[in-house]
């Protein structure tokens, strides 16, 4: 599966790049960062628009001029920046399935929305497979009735493992490892924020929230691979 999320990435920044993709960078690159950089100030990809995909991977060669571009040192810059950005695409797409996991598969000790995988694997397949899938269930739980065509993705049973990550629904703060969370739990920044959210909702705690039938909150509709746009 991770094999056809990565095909289609990569045909994704394929077709960016065929719909102007360089010059958008360039004409930004001209009007926001070249005087900025050129005033000594460091180049900084870290805050902002500048942390989108695709200026830090273009950064050599955008620092280029014109005639510098169409040079064979230009081009070779151009071509690692354009396999660096599918690089950090793909990489991106791996974080944000390990957040989906952690989030919601890796949770056992405390309540979570069902989570349903639905296979956009074969695009020509779309509408059957997952937009009337998704549908279906996102109705049944409007209605307060549990889904009875599709099996929510089962948990998993990893609270043995050291490296687990926590979650502490207070902070609303992920950790790595019970320790970790115990010395959250025990520090001054964890207790302020659990008075003041005693306070907000005296009379349902943090803890003690739970999904409501019926609610759109109560369901999570987890689609692996996206609909490729041709």
């Amino acid at each position: 599966m991770l094999q056809v999320l990565d095909h289609r990435l990569v045909s994704r920044v394929d077709t960016m790049l065929e719909q102007g993709l360089v010059q958008e960078l360039i004409n930004f690159h001209q009007l926001y960062n070249k005087d900025r950089l050129s005033t000594g100030a460091p180049h900084d990809y870290t805050t902002g628009i500048f942390q989108s995909i695709g200026f830090k991977e273009f950064h050599d060669f955008l620092m280029l001029n014109e005639e510098e571009r169409e040079s064979p040192e230009g081009k070779r810059l151009f071509q690692r920046g354009l396999e660096e950005m599918k690089l950090a695409t793909r990489r991106y797409a791996r974080k944000q399935l390990k957040w989906i996991r952690n989030r919601f598969l890796r949770r056992p000790n405390r309540p979570v929305p069902n989570v349903y995988g639905l296979d956009g694997t074969d695009p020509s397949q779309w509408d059957e497979k997952v937009l009337n899938r998704a549908l279906s269930i996102v109705d049944s739980y409007m209605k307060g009735e549990t889904p009875s065509s599709i099996e929510p993705l089962s948990l998993e049973n990893s609270l043995n493992n050291a490296n687990n990550s926590e979650f502490c629904t207070v902070c609303r703060r992920v950790f790595i490892g019970r320790l970790q969370l115990e010395a959250h739990l025990n520090s001054k920044k964890h207790q302020k924020m659990e008075r003041r959210v005693a306070l907000a909702t005296p009379e349902l705690g943090a803890h003690d929230q739970e999904f409501i039938p019926g609610q759109i909150s109560r369901v999570t509709v987890l689609v692996y691979l996206v609909r490729h746009q041709m």
